[in-house]
C-alpha cells in the first residue's frame, strides 16, 4: 500500500463529512484511511467515523481512544499504518480530488522521503487565499534531510 491518510478528529462534526468527502474522492486507489477518534465528546464525531468506515469498510479503520490531543491522535494513526508514505490532514482541511494521484507520480519520478507542497486558505464563505508559495530555494528540488535538517522544523508540517 503506497499511503496511509491519517485524519486526527475531535468534536468536529461540523467539518468532518467535507473532509471526508474530498479524501473519498481521491482518484488514487493505493491508500487507506484511518481515522482517529480521540476521545470525541460531541456525541456526533464517533457515530460519524464509523458511519463513513461502515460506508467503505475496504479503505476506512476508524480507531477510537480516549483524549490524548493531537500529538497522541497522531501517534496511534502512525502505529496503525500500514502505507509506505504517510499524509496526515486535519478534520477540518480538504484536498483536492488528484492530491494522492499526483504526489504517488512524484514519488516514482523521484523516490524521495518527504515531500512538501503548499496550501490555500478557503474561508467558510468559499474565498480562497492564493496557493502559499515556497519561494525558499530548499522547496522544488529534491534533497535530503541529511542535507537539510531543517525541512523537519518548517510549519506547517505535522
Amino acid at each position: 500500500m503506497k499511503f496511509s491518510v491519517i485524519v486526527p478528529v475531535y468534536n468536529v462534526a461540523d467539518y468532518l463529512p467535507k473532509c471526508l468527502r474530498s479524501l473519498l474522492a481521491q482518484d488514487c486507489d493505493d491508500w487507506e484511511l484511518i481515522l482517529v477518534d480521540d476521545g470525541s465528546t460531541d456525541g456526533k464525531c464517533p457515530d460519524l467515523c464509523d458511519e463513513y468506515a461502515a460506508a467503505e469498510p475496504e479503505l476506512i479503520r476508524v480507531i477510537h481512544q480516549a483524549n490524548g490531543g493531537l500529538g497522541a491522535a497522531r501517534n496511534t494513526g502512525l502505529e496503525a499504518a500500514a502505507g509506505e508514505y504517510l499524509l496526515f490532514v486535519d478534520s477540518d482541511d480538504t484536498i483536492a480530488p488528484d492530491t494522492l494521484s499526483r504526489l504517488s507520480e512524484e514519488i516514482d519520478k523521484t523516490h524521495a522521503d518527504m515531500y512538501i507542497f503548499s496550501f490555500r486558505y478557503v474561508q467558510e464563505d468559499g474565498t480562497q487565499s492564493p496557493a502559499e508559495p515556497r519561494n525558499d530555494a530548499r522547496y522544488g528540488v529534491v534533497t535530503s534531510l541529511k542535507e537539510q535538517p531543517a525541512l523537519l522544523l518548517d510549519p506547517p508540517l505535522a
